[in-house]
């Protein structure tokens, strides 16, 4: 029979390793936790006004994030603890890599390591696309019932991108009649960074599609969202966050 002083040592040893397991759960959750500020189908009500501040994020190191830039006077597109805002002026495209100024709505997770999957077959469109990584995603035993980012490497044959312009007059770079500057890209090397959800829908993603993309360029001089995309896959791989993978 323990004695009292053991049965205390005891107790208090195993309430230690369960709440050490489950800080170890936690902190593995948050690293790979899919956040958001504001929403795609609210942005407009306020006339488009940042509901986060860049800056915020620099506690992420890891950061990977999503979503327009100011009150829509461009892209913001992060990965890897880099951040990447590109704007239009005077039809030239112009790249800013510091985290200042805010988003009406921005998606983001600080994921600090990844594995990467071959990818095979070809694709002609955003929704095989988006089919394609479910099915890739499923296959490496990935819950679909949970948010998670993803990225693609490699050569992509076609793509349509966009980045937004201004919607009002008093925003410097408003051009009338025009909302975005679109961009066309054959036989181009670099990263395609995305999120999937079942949840985001008009949220960070739009009203018809699990999946929310944007394009960097591999110099890291051009990134944009990305509208249509058309490419045989053997020259890619994608990369899924190490703590989603069973």
């Amino acid at each position: 029979m323990l004695s009292f002083t053991a049965l205390v040592s005891s107790c208090f040893s195993m309430k230690y390793l369960i709440l050490t397991s489950l800080l170890v759960l936690s902190f593995s959750f948050c690293i790979a936790q899919v956040m958001h500020q504001g929403a795609m189908s609210e942005m407009g009500n306020n006339g488009f006004a940042p509901r986060i501040a860049l800056d915020s994020l620099q506690r992420y190191d890891a950061l990977v994030a999503l979503g327009p830039f100011g009150k829509m006077q461009g892209e913001v597109t992060a990965v890897d603890g880099k951040v990447y805002v590109s704007s239009v002026k005077s039809d030239q495209v112009t790249t800013s890599y510091k985290l200042q100024g805010g988003s009406p709505f921005l998606v983001y997770a600080n994921v600090s390591k990844w594995e990467k999957v071959n990818l095979d077959g070809t694709v002609n469109s955003l929704q095989e696309l988006e089919a394609v990584i479910k099915q890739t995603a499923q296959a490496q035993g990935i819950d679909l019932g949970l948010p998670f980012f993803f990225k693609v490497e490699g050569v992509f044959d076609q793509m349509s991108t966009h980045i937004l312009t201004p919607r009002s007059p008093e925003i410097n770079g408003y051009v009338q009649g025009q909302d975005r500057k679109v961009f066309e890209h054959e036989n181009e090397f670099g990263q395609l960074i995305g999120v999937f959800s079942r949840e985001g829908r008009r949220i960070y993603t739009h009203h018809d599609s699990d999946i929310h993309v944007h394009f960097l360029s591999k110099n890291g001089n051009y990134t944009g969202h990305l509208d249509q995309f058309s490419s045989e896959l053997s020259r890619a791989v994608i990369y899924f966050p190490s703590e989603i993978l069973r």
